[in-house]
C-alpha cells in the first residue's frame, strides 16, 4: 500500500513539474515569437522599400478590401463584416 502512495505522489510530483515547465516556456517562447515576427515585418517591409508602418497600412487596406468583397457578393452578412 505504501508503494501506490510513492508511486502516486511521484507521478504527482512529475506532473507538476512538468505543467510548471510548460508555463514558463510559453510565456517565453510567446516572446521570442513576437520578436520574431516583428524582424521578419521589418525584412519584408525593407525589400519593398516601404516602412513597417506602409506596410501594415497596405496589408489593413487589403484585409478590410477582402471584406468588403465578401460583404457585397453576400458571402458574409454586414455584421459578420
Amino acid at each position: 500500500m505504501r508503494t501506490i502512495w510513492i508511486a502516486v505522489a511521484a507521478l504527482l510530483g512529475g506532473a507538476l513539474l512538468l505543467a510548471g515547465g510548460g508555463v514558463a516556456l510559453a510565456q517565453h517562447g510567446g516572446e521570442r515569437a513576437e520578436s520574431r515576427c516583428e524582424a521578419r515585418l521589418a525584412r519584408v517591409a525593407e525589400r519593398r522599400g516601404l516602412t513597417v508602418a506602409e506596410l501594415e497600412a497596405q496589408v489593413r487596406a487589403r484585409l478590410l478590401a477582402r471584406v468588403a468583397a465578401a460583404e457585397q457578393s453576400g458571402r458574409i452578412d454586414a455584421e459578420h463584416a
